[in-house]
């Protein structure tokens, strides 16, 4: 059904209404990050039936700056580089120097750089590959995500990894707090240097890490 799904959603975004869009999202002002959704104004295809922003699907052919993101649903969304006709060349997503809040990115594949603070979003089933990840996430969902590859430095409180990916992932010097390790995968995963307080992941997961040198448990 997720295959099926994911080329409806896909689809469902002819080049006008895609190259528009994006086109969009080269601006950057700081000053957008003050009002939500400030450079979302169209809504193409109204709300979710759980009362969501519809951008599922959606390509992101543009690194993005400045953004304050509320209650969109990016699901099955994904990030692209290549050069389409009517468009020109797609430098691939990014969200940097951004806040999201009640967000949805529900097997989506990630885009290349992730910066600031999530917020009650949910990443579950998504695919990070080679994803560089510097920011706060706050009771957000990791369920089932592939995060391989990934280089990380960030804080994750109220953060549920159950059944996640972290195989070969660099996730040193990170902070964790009250976070679920259920059945997560930490093979090759250099944890090094990360601070662990009301949680942590088992003595099994811990021997699967490449490293995990200087961990601190609070």
């Amino acid at each position: 059904m997720s295959r099926k799904l994911k080329k409806e959603l896909r689809n469902r975004w002819y080049s006008e209404l895609d190259f528009e869009i994006n086109r969009s999202l080269k601006k950057e002002n700081w000053r957008d990050k003050t009002t939500r959704n400030a450079r979302w104004p169209q809504h193409p295809f109204g709300q979710t039936d759980s009362g969501k922003i519809d951008f599922r699907g959606f390509s992101f052919r543009e690194p993005s700056k400045y953004h304050q993101l509320f209650n969109m649903d990016f699901s099955y969304s994904y990030s692209l580089h290549e050069i389409t006709e009517g468009y020109g060349m797609s430098r691939g997503g990014s969200f940097s120097y951004s806040i999201m809040e009640g967000c949805l990115f529900i097997h989506a594949e990630m885009p290349a750089n992730l910066s600031e603070k999530f917020t009650d979003c949910d990443f579950s089933n998504a695919v990070f590959v080679s994803t560089r990840i510097n920011a706060d996430f706050i009771s957000c969902n990791f369920t089932n995500a592939k995060m391989k590859d990934v280089l990380v430095g960030a804080k994750f409180i109220n953060c549920d990894f159950t059944k996640a990916n972290l195989t070969k992932s660099a996730i040193q010097r990170c902070h964790f707090e009250n976070c679920n390790f259920d059945n997560t995968k930490f093979s090759r995963t250099d944890i090094s240097g990360s601070t662990f307080v009301n949680t942590r992941p088992s003595d099994a997961q811990i021997a699967k890490c490449s490293s995990a040198d200087n961990l601190k448990f609070l």
